[in-house]
């Protein structure tokens, strides 16, 4: 097809025997050439259109988010924080290190450890810890 335009300034327009005899010559289908024919015959269009075209909505939009929703969020997270820290605070001393040890250290004591450490039960231990998030839920 790369000859087909050469061929198509010497002759214009296609007559159905020179599209038979254009397809002869390329060594395609007459059905080939009567496409490609028309695809030469249209105008290009540019896939994207001139800088002056964009308008704001044609961005896309910024996966990071509005500054005034990460800002929001941020104070929002910053209250729930103080929150807990405060609710934290106001759980006796027994019922802060279960809390602290099972879900805020790193690695995480088990239910047998604490136990152990305390002198009472796994269940106790686990009563306990109910009690502690239970209250900690009310105030946050």
């Amino acid at each position: 097809f790369f000859n087909l335009r050469s061929k198509k300034k010497t002759l214009g327009s296609f007559t159905e025997t020179e599209l038979l005899q254009v397809a002869e010559d390329l060594g395609v289908a007459a059905s080939d050439v009567r496409q490609m024919e028309a695809r030469l015959q249209s105008n290009d269009e540019a896939f994207d259109p001139e800088e002056e075209a964009f308008g704001a909505n044609q961005f896309l939009e910024n996966a990071v988010g509005d500054p005034a929703k990460i800002i929001e969020n941020s104070d929002l997270k910053e209250a729930q924080q103080q929150k807990f820290v405060l609710a934290f605070s106001k759980l006796d001393k027994r019922l802060q290190e279960i809390i602290q040890k099972r879900w805020l250290d790193e690695p995480k004591s088990t239910l047998a450890n604490l136990s152990k450490e305390f002198g009472v039960s796994a269940e106790r231990i686990r009563q306990l810890e109910q009690i502690a998030l239970k209250k900690l839920k009310q105030d946050v």
